[in-house]
């Protein structure tokens, strides 16, 4: 029998969703909750979260319509538990967009102060010689 999921690693799979890019099952879930965030779990545990069952199918219609979902929830606790989950979206985007400005900031801050200019910054990154001994 599964064990029932805290707080947290609800939160962790509920992340893991909003980031899930290609096939998406409740087996390959189940295999990445276990290889990627080490929760061992089933698909009956977390089919019984009724975020994380919502979450997955959000991600599956988009992931196969290629359309954000926007639809009405059918009762006020579905739309509840969607505020929050984008109310935690939108403080985890800020915090990282924080995170992002103050590198940037450090980066800008470095590259004037060792005269890197803005055209080195830029530049392409090259491609990697394969028979290079660095890739070998």
């Amino acid at each position: 029998m599964a064990k029932h999921l805290s707080e947290d690693e609800v939160q962790t799979v509920l992340s893991l969703l909003r980031g899930w890019q290609g096939k998406l099952t409740w087996d390959l879930l189940v295999r990445a909750c276990e290889r990627s965030c080490g929760i061992k779990t089933t698909r009956q545990a977390l089919d019984r979260r009724p975020e994380v069952k919502e979450e997955f199918q959000i991600r599956k219609r988009t992931l196969k319509t290629g359309i954000e979902e926007t639809n009405r929830p059918n009762d006020l606790n579905t739309a509840q538990m969607r505020i929050q989950r984008l109310l935690t979206r939108v403080r985890e985007l800020e915090e990282q967009n924080a995170i992002y400005r103050e590198q940037f900031i450090r980066w800008q801050y470095n590259a004037h102060n060792y005269n890197i200019s803005k055209e080195k910054l830029d530049a392409p990154i090259p491609k990697p010689d394969l028979d290079s001994e660095h890739f070998g």
